[in-house]
């Protein structure tokens, strides 16, 4: 009580002493004891200060409001689909889980020489029907019979065998075991109807590459009730 009592006391004088002060005298004598201070310490000392001086400017300094307005992108800025683009992009998803991939292990007669351990044979199909598959004869006609198979888009494995092919069409059919396609329901690609195709009209071709990655390229019928003419690629 002694102690708080002087302190009290003291603190009244010092009130009373500071009333009488000028602002401007007031502020020169604290500028003048702040400055005594800082001289007389140490450079650890001083370098600590400024470290937390500036850490708490850093945490009261107001922070600007982010205008999230500006982060969304306008209407000018999104890109615009043509009535071509988005036809084509809705004919893709609706194709896309009929387009398959053929492959099989490549026949005897292909010599490890020729093979060097890289040639797989396989290429891109698409579901007729529940029970069958088309596709180009090339992709399969290096592979050894009973060893084919088709991948699914959802990477489903379904063991297949050659019923019919046509060399002038380059075309070969492969049936899909029952067993195998039980409880399944693979997604039928629809044939159109060829008669009323028309020269110059717009051609989109699709296909799966062995990764299972689609691939489309885009064309024109250049020709109608031409016989087709194979060009062998070796």
């Amino acid at each position: 009580r002694k102690h708080a009592s002087v302190l009290a006391t003291k603190l009244r004088k010092a009130s009373k002493r500071v009333r009488g002060i000028k602002p401007g005298k007031l502020a020169q004598s604290a500028w003048w004891s702040v400055r005594d201070s800082w001289s007389r310490t140490r450079p650890r000392q001083r370098i600590l200060s400024v470290a937390l001086a500036f850490l708490l400017l850093m945490t009261l300094w107001p922070s600007h409001p982010v205008n999230q307005s500006s982060d969304l992108p306008s209407e000018q800025s999104i890109v615009r689909l043509s009535p071509d683009e988005e036809a084509r992009l809705q004919m893709l998803s609706q194709t896309t889980p009929g387009v398959v991939y053929v492959t099989g292990k490549p026949a005897p007669w292909i010599s490890e020489t020729e093979n060097q351990g890289e040639f797989v044979p396989g290429g891109s199909a698409w579901v007729f029907d529940s029970h069958h598959v088309v596709t180009s004869l090339k992709n399969i006609e290096q592979a050894r019979r009973g060893s084919l198979k088709v991948i699914l888009e959802d990477r489903t494995e379904l063991p297949a065998r050659v019923i019919g092919v046509d060399t002038g069409s380059d075309l070969a059919v492969l049936e899909l075991p029952k067993t195998a396609t039980a409880g399944q329901s693979l997604p039928v690609l629809p044939l159109g109807p060829s008669a009323s195709l028309r020269l110059g009209q717009d051609v989109v071709l699709v296909g799966r590459e062995a990764t299972l990655d689609m691939r489309i390229s885009k064309g024109v019928v250049y020709g109608l009730g031409q016989p087709l003419a194979l060009v062998d690629a070796d």
